[in-house]
Order: structure tokens, then sequence, then C-alpha cells
């Protein structure tokens, strides 16, 4: 679905589409006036295949599959690089929505830090705007709050040690 404002398409939505759109996630780089690009649900892990648009300030990428906050970063930082507004809610590599326990709070708020050090532009990440404290928090400690865990073991790995390449990234339940 598109939302078109004229004289330019600003809005670009792929909600739910399950691709064939995924086969040519490049074919984007023909729309570019695009201000927000929404993404959710689409059972995407990374933006790879997508083409650099500087002219994209807000990404939703909700409902998706992205479990390795730190080549995520990576990725808007790289594709997107006037990013202001970011939500990427119910990932694997998202805190949970719903802060209960102590280990929620601590792992919600270093996954604030680390994106808001890495994404410096940021406004808005998630539910709530960036605060000033939080800005500087994150440019004195946000480059250490990357927490990474080991991808999964598949049977062909069972056995073997892990090498600094066979890491992946979270930030859920710390």
């Amino acid at each position: 679905m598109l939302l078109v404002t004229k004289p330019k398409l600003i809005l670009y939505y792929l909600y739910n589409a399950y691709l064939p759109f995924y086969s040519a996630p490049a074919n984007l780089h023909y729309f570019t006036k695009v201000a927000t690009l929404i993404l959710d649900k689409n059972n995407l892990s990374s933006l790879s295949g997508f083409p650099v648009m500087k002219t994209v300030t807000t990404l939703w990428f909700n409902n998706n599959q992205m479990n390795d906050i730190v080549e995520f970063m990576d990725e808007i930082n790289n594709l997107y690089p006037n990013i202001t507004y970011l939500t990427v809610m119910n990932n694997p590599a998202s805190p949970p929505l719903v802060c209960i326990s102590e280990e929620d709070v601590a792992a919600s708020s270093r996954y604030r830090l680390y994106v808001i050090y890495r994404l410096p532009k940021l406004q808005f990440l998630d539910a709530s705007p960036v605060t000033n404290e939080e800005r500087k928090e994150a440019q004195s400690r946000g480059q250490y709050l990357a927490v990474r865990k080991p991808k999964q073991k598949s049977s062909s790995t069972m056995g073997k040690p892990i090498s600094p390449t066979s890491v992946g990234g979270v930030f859920g339940a710390l």
C-alpha cells in the first residue's frame, strides 16, 4: 500500500506484505523522496539488499525477525544516515515491551542507550522520545552496552568451539 502526496511519494508503507516485494527491495531506489519507510511485520531479519535512501528519516521495523542489533545499527547508519525516528519493537533483539523484572528494565535501558549512541540524530526510539539525559549517558557509556550472545548452534556445529565470528546480538532478557 502506498500513500501518495503530490508531487512526491513521502511514505512507503509495506505492512505484512511477505513479499514478492522482498525479492526486489532494491527497487525502492526509484522512490527518491521517501521520508518514512514502514516495514512492519514482514519477517525480515535485516535490511540486507535495501538501497541507500538518505531522505528516510523515519523507519518502522516492528514485528520482524531482527536478531543482531549491532549489525542492524550498522545497516541503518549506512542506508539511512538521517534517521530521527526508529521503532523496532517486538523483534528478537529488542527488549520486552513490558518490563516486569529488574533484568528487563536493565536490558531496556542498555538497548536504548546503545541505539541512541549509534544513531546520534535520533529523536524518538520505539514508544518514547529520546531525552537529553539519555543522550548524555549514551555518549559516555553507549559504546560499551551492546550485548551479544552466541547464535544457536546447529547440529553441524555441536561440540565445536565458538569463534568471535560466530556470535550474534540480542538485548532480550540478559
